[in-house]
């Protein structure tokens, strides 16, 4: 907004102007909060590596029983 627009601001048109800021700070606080907590990197490594050695010992499995 300019210098000018924000002098011409009634008091309930600040009013409302910053009570829709704050919803809006609000919403994303409880937005933040709601949401499912993210993994860090060295999580996600260690699943991938969890994953890995899974698949491995699968295989293993899988080639040990198609011998027999």
């Amino acid at each position: 907004m300019s210098e000018t627009a924000i002098k011409s601001l009634t008091a309930a048109e600040t009013r409302v102007i910053l009570a829709e800021v704050l919803r809006r700070a609000l919403w994303d606080i409880l937005e933040e909060q709601a949401a499912p907590l993210r993994p860090t990197n060295a999580e996600i490594e260690t699943r991938i590596q969890e994953l890995e050695s899974e698949i491995k010992a699968l295989r293993r499995n899988a080639r040990r029983n198609d011998a027999f």
